[in-house]
């Protein structure tokens, strides 16, 4: 989800998905879009609140999206 210059991320399959693990080890995500590639600083959020804050947001723009999500405790953060 895209929002104030920043792009948010929810994992399908919690802190068990490999980007997580990953972003732990180099907090770095590329993003392509069309044929360009740009790196950009990811941030993990953990906070309860503002994770379930990012979900009501996710519902609210693309339905309810707990059903393609096993849990959510966890979300990322891209500020571009």
């Amino acid at each position: 989800m895209y929002e104030d210059n920043k792009l948010y991320l929810l994992p399908n399959h919690d802190s068990d998905t490999n980007w997580y693990k990953n972003i732990l080890v180099a907090p770095t995500l590329k993003i392509s879009v069309n044929s360009g590639e740009i790196h950009y600083g990811g941030k993990i959020i953990t906070n309860n609140n503002r994770i379930n804050n990012i979900v009501r947001k996710f519902n609210s723009k693309y339905g309810e999206v707990t059903k393609y999500y096993t849990k959510f405790d966890i979300t990322a953060e891209v500020q571009l």
